[in-house]
């Protein structure tokens, strides 16, 4: 059981960084988009009419919010590994990660392996009713 906790504790690290790295390109993404932003208002004038091909890249936005919220659940994911408490929300966010390839697909892979080991599971039954 104690290999099972050192588990647990590597892939609560693991989520930690890769949740910090999406966040960081998330972030840049919306930065993208504001600055994109900016440079077109700049550009228009005070009435503000006129359009510019491309427009500001509300893709860019999208994709920044979208991917600000995964490296949150990846975050809340892995503080919920280090304390063995809401198991369905760890192995709902390591099946998700697995679309993020490659290495969102790799700690997705490592984490259901680990979760859906019986003693692993133990370990949350045990958890179940305390508070975070």
């Amino acid at each position: 059981m104690n290999l099972d906790l050192q588990y647990l504790k590597l892939l609560s690290l693991a989520h930690y960084i890769l949740g910090g790295i999406a966040a960081a390109f998330s972030s840049a993404a919306i930065v993208r988009f504001f600055l994109r932003f900016s440079r077109i208002v700049g550009h228009m004038g005070p009435p503000w009419h006129g359009h510019i091909a491309g427009g500001p890249g509300l893709l860019a936005i999208l994709y920044g919010i979208g991917g600000l919220a995964f490296a949150v659940c990846l975050i809340v994911s892995g503080r919920y590994l280090s304390k063995q408490i809401n198991y369905a929300f760890c192995l709902v966010v390591a099946a998700i990660s697995c679309i993020f390839v490659p290495v969102g697909t790799v700690l997705g892979v490592l984490t259901l392996i680990v979760l859906t080991r019986p003693s692993v599971q133990e370990l949350f039954e045990r958890h179940r009713g305390e508070a975070h």
